[in-house]
């Protein structure tokens, strides 16, 4: 079933709770919003030191958020989107941030999939804080998919695969927006590439993170 006929369905008729199945405006219902809480916990993770890059994420990528983010990663269903975005908007607040940057897909890949789920989430998160979305980052290297790399493979399969277009992220705080991350190092890449064009602050923003170990 193509993303439009999903996205149409979703819209017309009414969507329910991930955790309980009753009817829900939101990816979670009031009533599963507290337990949710307790169960997914907030996760924090130094990966450089010098520059500090620190990453967060409100959510363990496992269970319900996992079917959550693969149904806007593989089935093209929003329905979680704002969900996740009002979490990461809720830390990303609490800093001065000069753009939003979407972790980008290359073009064959996107143009595939017909959207990138990253831009979504960071185009919701805008509306909420005011604050832009820079789409001057493009993914220049068609790399092969991450997820059956060791941590190695990934660092090398990623290396080179992003360039920034202009001159518009230097001495600006960024914060990167990402679904999902394992190794990190994708993230880290970007991150690199957006320092090596002088930005001044790179954060890491993603809605959720695997475990250690996974």
């Amino acid at each position: 079933m193509s993303r439009l006929i999903k996205n149409i369905i979703n819209t017309l008729l009414p969507s329910t709770c991930y955790m309980c199945d009753s009817f829900s405006e939101r990816a979670v219902c009031k009533s599963c919003i507290e337990k949710f809480n307790t169960i997914y916990r907030n996760e924090k993770r130094l990966f450089l030191k010098n520059p500090p890059l620190l990453i967060q994420a409100p959510f363990v990528y496992k269970g319900v958020v996992k079917e959550m983010i693969e149904d806007i990663k593989y089935h093209g269903v929003f329905f979680a989107v704002p969900f996740f975005a009002e979490h990461l908007a809720a830390m990303i607040k609490e800093y001065e941030y000069d753009f939003l940057v979407p972790v980008p897909l290359h073009f064959l890949r996107k143009w595939k999939r017909g959207f990138n789920q990253s831009e979504e989430i960071a185009k919701e998160i805008s509306k909420m804080l005011r604050i832009p979305v820079y789409r001057g980052v493009v993914r220049v290297k068609n790399t092969k998919t991450q997820t059956s790399l060791s941590r190695k493979e990934r660092i090398e399969n990623i290396k080179g695969a992003f360039k920034v277009k202009d001159d518009r992220v230097k001495g600006k705080r960024l914060a990167i927006i990402d679904d999902v991350l394992t190794t990190g190092a994708t993230t880290i890449e970007l991150a690199r590439t957006l320092y090596q064009k002088e930005a001044k602050k790179v954060d890491i923003y993603t809605a959720s993170m695997a475990e250690f170990g996974q």
